[in-house]
This record gives C-alpha cells, structure tokens and sequence, in this order.
C-alpha cells in the first residue's frame, strides 16, 4: 500500500458534495483570471460544495479575506464541513453567510467578485459597489443562452470594462515507453468563465468587433476568408 497525503485538487474531486462543482482546470484558470494574490480582498457567491472556496482561501493566504454567500443553508453547511476537513478548522479570513447575492452586497472595496450563480445580471448593480476601481469581476455559466443574457444586461453599462469570454477544455494523454495517445475520454464543456474590470464612473467601453451601427469593423466573414487565403 503507498498511502500519500492528498492535493488539494484530489480533495477536491473526492470531497462530498451536493451540487456540480468547478472542476480543478477551470479553478485554476480563475487564480489568474482573477489575479489573485496574497492579501486579496475577494468575495464569492453560489458556495455550493466549497471548491472554488477552498482555492480562493489558499490563494488570498491569512493575509486576505474571502467573503461567501450561499442562498440555501444545506450547501452552506456542506461547504463549512468541507472547508473544515480541509483546514482542520474554520478559516479566520473567511465569513460565510446565508444570503441571497440579488437582494445586495454588503462588502466594499473588493479585488474580485466571483458570480457562479443561475442569473448574474441580478447582481449587477451590487457589483458596482462592491468591485473597486481595478477589481475584477469573474462570472461563471454553464449554457449559452445565461452567457447571451448576462453579456446583453452588462455590455455598454458605464463603468465596465471589456467582456472577455472563455472556454476551456482539458485533453489528457496517455503515456508509456510502448504508446503515446489520447485518453478516450476528455474534460470537454463544463462552462464559460467571462471577465471583466471595474473602471471609473461613466467610463464606457464599446463592444469590441463594433463599430457604429453595429458593422463589424473586422469586415465580417469575407474578411476572415481573405486572410486565411493569404496564409495558405
């Protein structure tokens, strides 16, 4: 038997839990997305089983803060056990709270704001005064039709900076002296991750790929055809 302490990413696919979680390659796009560092001031919503928990306490370390709002009281509980398990105690620099993030947020002058909720757009204008000037807020969704309505409710609202959209997909291979190939099965769609930067009050950022009138100032798809030609 060769017993070995845990990653925190094997803990966090085998912890209990309730509710889908952000899977590790994902977690680990966020840490940078969200340029998290120690000291960091951070908040997020919809804890569910406390994945993304566990990897914002490490990163922001007793220096920071994370800050946590869960709507249903059972994932609350299951996300403070697993935490718990994990730490051997209740962080000192993390506060979770039993709350609804569309009715508000109390916190102010946070360094990122991580939405993994159904409807993000709901909680936009408590962002607005959560997020400093130069925070970040990292929004989290799995269908394309939330991603469509979220981008529509916040594109062209004052004080935003560009939306930047992501998918990631994770392939991995199998390796020995005798075969090199990919695995049968990948870490295809699990959600896209949008991004975008608190700015200065009134500070308006066009939709990029728009010009006046809606024309795409790329020059559409014939464009991309002629440059694609040119290359081959």
């Amino acid at each position: 038997m060769l017993a070995i302490r845990p990653t925190l990413e094997d803990y966090i696919m085998t912890m209990p839990r309730r509710t889908q979680i952000l899977y590790p390659k994902d977690l680990g796009r966020i840490l940078l997305r969200g340029d998290l560092r120690p000291g960091a001031r951070v908040m997020e919503s919809g804890v569910g089983s406390g994945a993304a928990t566990l990897v914002l306490l490490r990163a922001v370390g007793p220096e920071g803060l994370v800050v946590s709002y869960e709507r249903r009281p059972e994932f609350a509980e299951l996300a403070r056990e697993n935490v718990r398990r994990f730490f051997g105690t209740d962080p000192p620099n993390w506060r979770l709270e039993v709350r609804d993030v569309y009715r508000g947020i109390d916190e102010r002058e946070l360094d990122l704001l991580l939405l993994d909720v159904p409807e993000p757009e709901q909680a936009i204008a408590g962002a607005e005064t959560a997020v400093r000037p130069g925070g970040l807020l990292l929004v989290w969704l799995p269908t394309t039709n939330q991603l469509h309505k979220f981008v529509s409710s916040i594109s062209g609202r004052p004080g935003w900076g560009p939306i930047e959209v992501e998918e990631l997909l994770l392939r991995p291979w199998h390796a020995t002296p005798e075969s090199v190939r990919p695995d049968h099965r990948m870490v295809a769609h699990t959600g896209f991750l949008i991004r975008l930067r608190r700015l200065a009050a009134g500070v308006v950022v066009e939709a990029e790929g728009e010009a006046e009138g809606g024309a795409d100032v790329d020059g559409g798809a014939g464009a991309d055809e002629e440059t694609d030609a040119r290359e081959r």
